[in-house]
């Protein structure tokens, strides 16, 4: 058995909460052998709390990180929205994609899809749009659209960092950003979903386009 203590990720912080999640999500897909499980303790007993990891294989940091990259490269095979760029369907457009892809053969997609909205849920009802997760920030103010982040974090669109399946330091990025203090590591021109208070001080004090 192994225990992470995942110091990067603070109790108080909406988007380290939600890697801790990702992260438990990545690994029960790669490898379920381990049997990842999480809970939270004082650093040292005394100080502020932080998640920790067990597996039940013996691992380091590095392999984390490695089954981590795996599993998320293997979950973002849901990520088709049918082109879609923000979560603005109609509950007709909605029902129709979920029950496409129940039968499509990509695991986790219509989970996916059930986790973002729900047919049966109106934002509008005279538009018979859905009403979209608390987690959707962002419905194209300033040329920010959450689907087509969460799809293909594409640089060139959108100034964001290169998706895993085009980096080459892709498990190193995660082992960072498990252990290591995020202050000085944040790409000031990442772009992101507005989980982070950082987010929206950087997009806040932005020089162009705030």
């Amino acid at each position: 058995m192994s225990a992470f203590e995942l110091r990067a990720l603070r109790y108080d912080n909406l988007l380290a909460f939600l890697a801790l999640l990702g992260l438990l999500r990545a690994l029960d897909r790669a490898r379920p052998d381990w049997h990842a499980r999480a809970f939270w303790r004082r650093a040292g007993g005394r100080g502020p709390f932080r998640p920790v990891v067990e597996t039940e294989a013996e691992a380091r940091d590095d392999d984390l990180a490695a089954e981590a990259e795996a599993g998320a490269l293997a979950l973002a095979a849901a990520q088709d929205f049918g082109g879609r760029r923000d979560v603005d369907f109609t509950d007709a457009d909605y029902r129709e994609l979920v029950t496409e892809c129940i039968g499509d053969g990509r695991s986790g997609r219509a989970e996916m899809l059930a986790a973002l909205a729900s047919d049966a849920v109106l934002r509008d009802a005279k538009k018979r749009t859905v009403q979209p997760t608390p987690l959707c920030t962002m419905f194209g103010q300033g040329h920010q659209h959450f689907l087509e982040r969460l799809q293909t974090a594409d640089l060139s669109e959108t100034g964001m960092v290169p998706p895993l399946a085009t980096r080459q330091d892709g498990a190193e990025t995660i082992r960072r950003a498990l252990f290591e203090p995020w202050d000085g590591q944040r790409d000031p021109q990442a772009g992101g979903f507005r989980w982070d208070a950082f987010e929206d001080r950087r997009y806040a004090y932005q020089y162009a386009d705030p």
